[in-house]
């Protein structure tokens, strides 16, 4: 007898922590969703990225921090460039590190994620950038050049603010 209630009370316990833990789960998808919808309208987010998909050869991790930081009307971008260059500037030149002002900036909400086109100008290049940041803080970046082959990247809205 002593069993069976042990036995009973181990399944409810089990079936109210299953229950708790779902709506956790389900609070932190909806947290996590206003986080971003607040940082991508106030044009303050950064973005960490974790893999460059150049336009021949293999994708490639990163494992140094790697990213794109919007600064409401500036881009803060440091990126690594694997691809083709066209003309660029003896010794490399700065390829994707670089501040600059933001131009054109356009932002809308598709289906569940935001789809932001923006471009910077530099000394060496013209970038358009397409990012796509979605409503779990996923992203892809897409970067165009007038002197180098486009690449893109993937990477994660960075959420440390969130605590």
């Amino acid at each position: 007898m002593k069993t069976f209630r042990f036995v009973w009370m181990a399944a409810l316990f089990l079936l109210w922590a299953g229950t708790s833990v779902a709506q956790t789960r389900e609070e932190k998808k909806e947290e996590l969703k206003a986080y971003v919808d607040e940082q991508v309208e106030a044009r303050t987010f950064k973005i960490d990225a974790d893999m460059a998909y150049p336009m021949s050869g293999r994708s490639i991790p990163l494992s140094t921090p790697y990213g794109l930081q919007m600064k409401k009307d500036s881009v803060d971008v440091c990126l690594p460039y694997f691809g083709r260059a066209y003309q660029i500037p003896y010794g490399g030149g700065e390829g994707l590190r670089f501040k600059a002002p933001v131009e054109n900036y356009s932002c809308e909400f598709k289906k569940d994620r935001y789809q932001i086109h923006f471009e910077a100008t530099t000394s060496e290049d013209n970038f358009e950038f397409s990012v796509d940041v979605y409503d779990d803080g996923s992203s892809n970046i897409h970067v165009s050049m007038r002197n180098r082959q486009p690449i893109h990247y993937t990477g994660d809205l960075d959420a440390t603010g969130l605590q």
